[in-house]
């Protein structure tokens, strides 16, 4: 009698980076379960969120590195969370009775963004954004007290931060 063995079936992951700005990952084969390779893909003003199996995140989810039990294909897309933004410092000084062009120093200022103050009497408009930088015109009345306000800053995503600046 003769035992006739056959091999067992290889399935594949496919990784889509799902709105990536950078990276790439090989597809995956195997037969039995075993973990995914970390995700190498990137997104500008985002932090990788793990993997699901639906491109709108309806689907199965898997953490970075989690096990997948090679018993069907699938294409695993890469799930993504909006960095929140982070202010470091204001250069540039607020004069009441006055205008001026300032700017706001710090990291994930992504995308389209709203600056509002606490400032009594103050007017801010965003005139440039980048990731590191927002360059506001900010007009300041002259009944405006002097003292310690707030920028804060939000995102599309409704992330926000705040930072404070001066009015002399």
């Amino acid at each position: 009698m003769s035992v006739i063995s056959t091999p067992p079936t290889s399935y594949t992951v496919t990784f889509n980076g799902n709105g990536s700005t950078g990276g790439s990952m090989a597809t995956e084969t195997d037969s039995a379960a075993t973990a995914l390779t970390a995700n190498a893909f990137t997104r500008t003003g985002y932090t990788f969120a793990g993997w699901n199996t639906a491109a709108n995140g309806s689907g199965t989810s898997y953490a970075n590195g989690a096990s997948y039990p090679f018993t069907a294909s699938a294409t695993l897309y890469a799930h993504w969370t909006a960095a929140a933004p982070h202010a470091s410092s204001v250069v540039g000084g607020v004069v009441a009775g006055g205008s001026r062009v300032l700017a706001i120093i710090g990291t994930g200022f992504f995308g389209k963004l709203r600056v509002i103050t606490n400032g009594p009497g103050a007017t801010v408009h965003v005139l440039h954004a980048s990731a590191t930088r927002i360059v506001l015109w900010v007009r300041v009345s002259k009944t405006s007290r002097p003292g310690r306000h707030t920028f804060t800053i939000i995102t599309v995503s409704g992330k926000r931060c705040t930072i404070g600046y001066l009015t002399k």
